[in-house]
Protein backbone atom coordinates (compact mmCIF):
# COMPACT_ATOMS: atom_id res chain seq x y z
CA UNK A 1 0.00 0.00 0.00
CA UNK A 2 2.78 2.43 0.96
CA UNK A 3 4.62 1.87 -2.32
CA UNK A 4 1.41 2.31 -4.29
CA UNK A 5 0.74 5.64 -2.59
CA UNK A 6 4.32 6.83 -3.11
CA UNK A 7 4.15 5.86 -6.79
CA UNK A 8 0.88 7.77 -7.17
CA UNK A 9 2.31 10.89 -5.53
CA UNK A 10 5.59 10.64 -7.46
CA UNK A 11 3.73 10.46 -10.77
CA UNK A 12 2.28 13.93 -10.15
CA UNK A 13 5.53 15.78 -9.41
CA UNK A 14 5.65 17.64 -12.74
CA UNK A 15 2.00 18.63 -12.46
CA UNK A 16 2.51 19.77 -8.87
CA UNK A 17 5.40 22.04 -9.86
CA UNK A 18 3.42 23.43 -12.80
CA UNK A 19 0.39 24.03 -10.60
CA UNK A 20 2.43 25.81 -7.92
CA UNK A 21 3.86 28.15 -10.57
CA UNK A 22 0.33 28.78 -11.87
CA UNK A 23 -0.88 29.48 -8.32
CA UNK A 24 1.97 31.94 -7.81
CA UNK A 25 1.27 33.73 -11.10
CA UNK A 26 -2.47 33.84 -10.39
CA UNK A 27 -1.87 35.17 -6.86
CA UNK A 28 0.41 37.93 -8.14
CA UNK A 29 -2.19 38.98 -10.73
CA UNK A 30 -4.92 39.07 -8.07
CA UNK A 31 -2.64 40.94 -5.67
CA UNK A 32 -2.05 43.67 -8.26
CA UNK A 33 -5.80 43.83 -8.88
CA UNK A 34 -6.80 44.14 -5.22
CA UNK A 35 -4.08 46.73 -4.50
CA UNK A 36 -5.32 48.82 -7.44
CA UNK A 37 -8.91 48.53 -6.18
CA UNK A 38 -7.84 49.60 -2.72
CA UNK A 39 -5.83 52.53 -4.07
CA UNK A 40 -8.63 53.77 -6.33
CA UNK A 41 -11.28 53.52 -3.60
CA UNK A 42 -8.88 54.62 -0.84
CA UNK A 43 -9.50 51.45 1.14
CA UNK A 44 -7.27 49.52 3.50
CA UNK A 45 -6.49 46.09 2.03
CA UNK A 46 -5.54 43.36 4.48
CA UNK A 47 -4.21 39.83 3.88
CA UNK A 48 -7.62 38.24 4.56
CA UNK A 49 -9.19 40.40 1.82
CA UNK A 50 -6.51 39.12 -0.55
CA UNK A 51 -7.16 35.50 0.45
CA UNK A 52 -10.94 35.76 0.12
CA UNK A 53 -10.65 37.46 -3.28
CA UNK A 54 -8.82 34.43 -4.65
CA UNK A 55 -10.08 31.50 -2.60
CA UNK A 56 -13.39 32.67 -1.18
CA UNK A 57 -15.16 31.12 -4.14
CA UNK A 58 -18.14 32.68 -5.88
CA UNK A 59 -20.88 34.98 -4.65
CA UNK A 60 -24.47 33.79 -4.60
CA UNK A 61 -25.10 36.19 -7.50
CA UNK A 62 -23.48 35.33 -10.82
CA UNK A 63 -20.47 37.45 -11.84
CA UNK A 64 -18.76 36.15 -14.97
CA UNK A 65 -15.20 37.33 -14.18
CA UNK A 66 -15.30 36.04 -10.63
CA UNK A 67 -16.70 32.73 -11.91
CA UNK A 68 -13.87 32.40 -14.45
CA UNK A 69 -11.31 33.11 -11.70
CA UNK A 70 -12.81 30.36 -9.55
CA UNK A 71 -12.78 27.90 -12.46
CA UNK A 72 -9.03 28.63 -12.83
CA UNK A 73 -8.52 27.64 -9.16
CA UNK A 74 -10.47 24.39 -9.66
CA UNK A 75 -8.67 23.59 -12.93
CA UNK A 76 -5.32 24.04 -11.16
CA UNK A 77 -6.44 21.40 -8.67
CA UNK A 78 -7.53 19.07 -11.49
CA UNK A 79 -4.11 19.52 -13.10
CA UNK A 80 -2.40 18.33 -9.91
CA UNK A 81 -4.55 15.21 -9.59
CA UNK A 82 -4.73 14.43 -13.33
CA UNK A 83 -2.25 11.55 -13.14
CA UNK A 84 -4.09 10.07 -10.15
CA UNK A 85 -7.57 10.06 -11.67
CA UNK A 86 -6.25 8.75 -15.00
CA UNK A 87 -6.57 5.07 -14.11
CA UNK A 88 -5.81 3.29 -17.33
CA UNK A 89 -2.17 3.77 -18.14
CA UNK A 90 1.19 2.39 -16.98
CA UNK A 91 1.28 0.69 -13.59
CA UNK A 92 -2.41 1.45 -12.98
CA UNK A 93 -3.41 -0.50 -16.07
CA UNK A 94 -1.39 -3.51 -14.95
CA UNK A 95 -2.74 -3.49 -11.38
CA UNK A 96 -6.38 -2.88 -12.27
CA UNK A 97 -6.37 -6.04 -14.38
CA UNK A 98 -5.36 -8.12 -11.33
CA UNK A 99 -8.55 -8.59 -9.34
CA UNK A 100 -6.89 -9.26 -6.00
CA UNK A 101 -5.18 -5.86 -6.00
CA UNK A 102 -8.07 -3.69 -7.14
CA UNK A 103 -9.47 -2.66 -3.74
CA UNK A 104 -5.98 -1.94 -2.40
CA UNK A 105 -5.28 0.03 -5.58
CA UNK A 106 -8.48 2.05 -5.09
CA UNK A 107 -7.60 2.77 -1.47
CA UNK A 108 -4.16 4.02 -2.53
CA UNK A 109 -5.84 6.33 -5.05
CA UNK A 110 -8.12 7.86 -2.43
CA UNK A 111 -5.32 8.31 0.11
CA UNK A 112 -3.13 9.88 -2.59
CA UNK A 113 -5.92 12.31 -3.45
CA UNK A 114 -6.20 13.29 0.22
CA UNK A 115 -2.46 13.92 0.42
CA UNK A 116 -2.33 15.90 -2.83
CA UNK A 117 -5.19 18.11 -1.71
CA UNK A 118 -3.38 18.80 1.56
CA UNK A 119 -0.24 19.66 -0.44
CA UNK A 120 -2.34 21.97 -2.63
CA UNK A 121 -3.76 23.77 0.42
CA UNK A 122 -0.31 24.09 2.00
CA UNK A 123 1.08 25.57 -1.25
CA UNK A 124 -1.81 28.05 -1.32
CA UNK A 125 -1.20 29.11 2.30
CA UNK A 126 2.58 29.46 1.88
CA UNK A 127 2.29 31.58 -1.28
CA UNK A 128 -0.47 33.68 0.29
CA UNK A 129 1.58 34.27 3.45
CA UNK A 130 4.76 35.22 1.58
CA UNK A 131 2.99 37.70 -0.71
CA UNK A 132 1.00 39.14 2.21
CA UNK A 133 4.11 39.72 4.32
CA UNK A 134 5.93 41.42 1.45
CA UNK A 135 3.16 43.56 -0.08
CA UNK A 136 0.39 43.98 2.51
CA UNK A 137 0.26 45.57 5.93
CA UNK A 138 0.08 43.30 9.01
CA UNK A 139 -3.43 42.02 9.48
CA UNK A 140 -5.63 42.28 12.53
CA UNK A 141 -7.79 39.17 12.32
CA UNK A 142 -10.14 40.49 15.02
CA UNK A 143 -11.76 43.24 12.95
CA UNK A 144 -12.80 43.63 9.32
CA UNK A 145 -11.10 46.07 6.95
CA UNK A 146 -12.65 48.94 5.03
CA UNK A 147 -12.11 46.88 1.87
CA UNK A 148 -14.29 44.10 3.32
CA UNK A 149 -16.98 46.66 4.17
CA UNK A 150 -17.32 47.48 0.47
CA UNK A 151 -16.59 44.17 -1.26
CA UNK A 152 -17.66 41.57 1.32
CA UNK A 153 -20.55 43.33 2.99
CA UNK A 154 -22.23 40.11 4.17
CA UNK A 155 -19.08 39.02 5.99
CA UNK A 156 -18.55 42.52 7.36
CA UNK A 157 -22.08 42.65 8.78
CA UNK A 158 -21.88 39.17 10.26
CA UNK A 159 -21.01 38.42 13.88
CA UNK A 160 -18.09 36.16 12.90
CA UNK A 161 -14.53 37.27 13.56
CA UNK A 162 -12.19 37.36 10.53
CA UNK A 163 -9.93 34.71 12.08
CA UNK A 164 -12.86 32.27 12.31
CA UNK A 165 -13.82 33.03 8.70
CA UNK A 166 -10.27 32.22 7.56
CA UNK A 167 -10.33 28.93 9.49
CA UNK A 168 -13.76 27.99 8.13
CA UNK A 169 -12.68 28.96 4.63
CA UNK A 170 -9.68 26.62 4.81
CA UNK A 171 -11.84 23.76 6.14
CA UNK A 172 -14.46 24.23 3.43
CA UNK A 173 -11.75 24.52 0.77
CA UNK A 174 -9.98 21.34 1.85
CA UNK A 175 -13.11 19.20 2.18
CA UNK A 176 -14.58 20.73 -0.98
CA UNK A 177 -11.44 20.08 -3.03
CA UNK A 178 -11.32 16.47 -1.80
CA UNK A 179 -15.02 16.05 -2.63
CA UNK A 180 -14.37 17.26 -6.19
CA UNK A 181 -11.27 15.04 -6.51
CA UNK A 182 -13.04 11.88 -5.34
CA UNK A 183 -16.02 12.73 -7.55
CA UNK A 184 -13.89 12.80 -10.70
CA UNK A 185 -11.89 9.77 -9.56
CA UNK A 186 -15.12 7.79 -9.23
CA UNK A 187 -16.53 9.06 -12.53
CA UNK A 188 -13.33 8.12 -14.35
CA UNK A 189 -13.30 4.67 -12.78
CA UNK A 190 -16.92 3.96 -13.69
CA UNK A 191 -16.52 5.24 -17.27
CA UNK A 192 -13.15 3.52 -17.86
CA UNK A 193 -11.40 6.89 -18.11
CA UNK A 194 -13.45 8.02 -21.10
CA UNK A 195 -12.11 11.51 -21.87
CA UNK A 196 -15.30 12.54 -23.70
CA UNK A 197 -17.44 11.75 -20.67
CA UNK A 198 -14.92 13.54 -18.44
CA UNK A 199 -15.25 16.70 -20.56
CA UNK A 200 -19.04 16.40 -20.52
CA UNK A 201 -19.02 16.26 -16.71
CA UNK A 202 -16.78 19.35 -16.53
CA UNK A 203 -19.21 21.23 -18.78
CA UNK A 204 -22.15 20.05 -16.64
CA UNK A 205 -20.26 21.16 -13.52
CA UNK A 206 -19.79 24.67 -14.95
CA UNK A 207 -23.45 24.90 -15.98
CA UNK A 208 -24.65 23.60 -12.62
CA UNK A 209 -22.57 26.25 -10.88
CA UNK A 210 -24.45 28.96 -12.77
CA UNK A 211 -27.78 27.27 -12.03
CA UNK A 212 -26.96 27.06 -8.32
CA UNK A 213 -26.04 30.75 -8.18
CA UNK A 214 -29.49 31.47 -9.62
CA UNK A 215 -31.09 29.24 -6.94
CA UNK A 216 -32.32 26.74 -9.52
CA UNK A 217 -30.56 23.67 -8.09
CA UNK A 218 -29.22 22.77 -4.61
CA UNK A 219 -25.55 23.12 -3.65
CA UNK A 220 -25.06 19.34 -3.60
CA UNK A 221 -25.50 19.26 -7.40
CA UNK A 222 -22.87 21.94 -8.00
CA UNK A 223 -19.33 20.59 -7.38
CA UNK A 224 -17.79 23.98 -8.20
CA UNK A 225 -19.44 25.37 -5.08
CA UNK A 226 -18.22 22.66 -2.69
CA UNK A 227 -15.04 24.63 -1.75
CA UNK A 228 -16.73 28.07 -1.97
CA UNK A 229 -17.55 30.21 1.08
CA UNK A 230 -18.84 33.48 -0.40
CA UNK A 231 -22.11 31.90 -1.53
CA UNK A 232 -22.90 30.76 2.03
CA UNK A 233 -24.81 33.00 4.43
CA UNK A 234 -22.12 34.00 6.99
CA UNK A 235 -22.88 31.87 10.00
CA UNK A 236 -20.77 29.29 11.82
CA UNK A 237 -23.67 26.83 11.71
CA UNK A 238 -24.00 27.20 7.93
CA UNK A 239 -20.27 26.74 7.46
CA UNK A 240 -20.28 23.57 9.56
CA UNK A 241 -23.23 22.22 7.55
CA UNK A 242 -21.26 22.74 4.33
CA UNK A 243 -18.20 21.02 5.79
CA UNK A 244 -20.38 18.07 6.85
CA UNK A 245 -21.96 17.98 3.37
CA UNK A 246 -18.50 17.85 1.79
CA UNK A 247 -17.45 15.02 4.11
CA UNK A 248 -20.63 13.08 3.27
CA UNK A 249 -19.91 13.56 -0.45
CA UNK A 250 -16.33 12.33 0.03
CA UNK A 251 -17.60 9.20 1.79
CA UNK A 252 -20.30 8.69 -0.86
CA UNK A 253 -17.85 9.03 -3.76
CA UNK A 254 -15.37 6.68 -2.08
CA UNK A 255 -18.04 4.07 -1.32
CA UNK A 256 -19.48 4.16 -4.85
CA UNK A 257 -16.00 3.65 -6.28
CA UNK A 258 -15.30 0.82 -3.81
CA UNK A 259 -18.55 -0.94 -4.70
CA UNK A 260 -17.70 -0.66 -8.39
CA UNK A 261 -14.22 -2.08 -7.77
CA UNK A 262 -15.63 -4.97 -5.70
CA UNK A 263 -18.16 -5.67 -8.43
CA UNK A 264 -15.30 -5.89 -10.91
CA UNK A 265 -13.58 -8.40 -8.63
CA UNK A 266 -16.72 -10.54 -8.44
CA UNK A 267 -17.24 -10.43 -12.19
Amino acid sequence: MKNLILNQIYSTKKNVVTSILLILFFNICQLISILNDGKLDKLEVRPLDFFIKIYGGVHSKFFIFQYIQWIVVICTLLLIIENIINSYKGLDLMIINRSGFRLKWWSSKIISLFLLNIIYIIAIIVIYKILSIIFLCPSNYKIWSTYSKIYYIDLYNSTINPDKVLFMCLCIMLTGFIAISTFFQTINEITNNNIKIFIVFIIIMVINGILHMNNLIPRVLSPLNYPSILDITPNVGNYIKCIILNIVLIIFNTMVGSIFIIKKDIL
